[in-house]
């Protein structure tokens, strides 16, 4: 009987050690420059979860080697699976409404809502001008992050 009941213990105790470190790996989450090399930014959201609510608000800032230009320079955000080879749902793009300087500090906000995420994902946003042709970017900083849903 008491070795049922040691063995239990033992079992238990390890199973709320393992959901503890799981939990913690959750909660730390930090936004790293895109390869290869890219200008980063520093970026918050909530929730800090997904997908507990589909709408994912992020407060985007930092300081840009390039202009920022009203209405022409957006905030690009998409989800990609954890290879990174397959976009999840449609790129969201929103336009900068002020302008600032290469230097200064930059700050836009953006709400978005979130496709169906798998367990294992990346979000990745990004600063870009339009090109010349169409559909397509110029980026000037890029941030990721790896994001796990337990």
């Amino acid at each position: 009987m008491m070795k049922n009941f040691i063995f239990t213990f033992i079992l238990f105790a390890i199973i709320l050690t393992v959901n503890a470190v799981l939990f913690q790996l959750n909660k730390r989450r930090n936004f790293i420059s895109c390869p290869p090399n890219y200008q980063g930014f520093n970026v918050t959201f909530s929730p800090n979860s997904f997908p507990q609510k589909p709408e994912v608000e992020y407060n985007v800032s930092g300081i840009l080697t390039h202009n920022i230009t009203k209405d022409r320079t957006v905030l690009g955000i998409w989800y990609t699976d954890s290879s990174k080879s397959f976009g999840l749902g449609d790129t969201y793009f929103q336009n900068f409404t002020k302008s600032y300087k290469a230097k200064p500090p930059f700050v836009i906000t953006a709400s978005e809502i979130a496709p169906e995420l798998p367990i294992h994902f990346f979000i990745q946003i990004s600063v870009a001008d339009p090109a010349n042709e169409p559909n397509k970017y110029i980026i000037y900083a890029c941030t990721e992050i790896d994001m796990i849903n337990l």
